[in-house]
């Protein structure tokens, strides 16, 4: 049988509300001097949806919650020994229910909560800024 995805992540739009605006959070590496969802790369036995949970905690030091499954995006890239990949990545919305930005891992360099017309214009990707458009929509 043919393998179909090389790669499969998950990861989270974590929000909140404050009154009518929408905030989602944004992860800034300086490397690639580029801000991004949190996501990260399944391990092997996990569910999608733990892989969700414990890449958003790592990655931005929240423990959040799931609250619906949003998308899948789908996309092609080229690792470091020049391989072309296929990668599937499931978001979902999410919910903060404790934690603190302090407690992030060292993999970005910068946490922020943007609302969702900052954020549309700070990430780089559309099927990114797709996520951010849908989930305002839904939250």
């Amino acid at each position: 049988m043919k393998k179909i995805y090389d790669r499969i992540s998950a990861g989270g739009l974590v929000y909140k509300k404050n009154h009518s605006v929408i905030y989602f959070v944004l992860c800034y590496k300086n490397k690639t001097n580029r801000w991004h969802l949190p996501k990260g790369t399944q391990e092997f036995n996990e569910s999608i949806c733990n892989t969700a949970i414990r890449e958003v905690k790592e990655e931005t030091g929240l423990e959040v919650k799931i609250k619906v499954f949003l998308s899948n995006i789908y996309y092609k890239f080229i690792d470091n020994q020049n391989n072309m990949l296929n990668k599937k990545v499931a978001f979902y919305i999410m919910e903060a229910i404790d934690g603190s930005f302090k407690n992030h891992d060292k993999e970005f360099d910068k946490i922020i909560w943007a609302d969702s017309n900052e954020a549309i214009k700070l990430l780089k990707y559309t099927n990114e800024k797709k996520l951010v458009t849908k989930a305002t929509l839904l939250v």
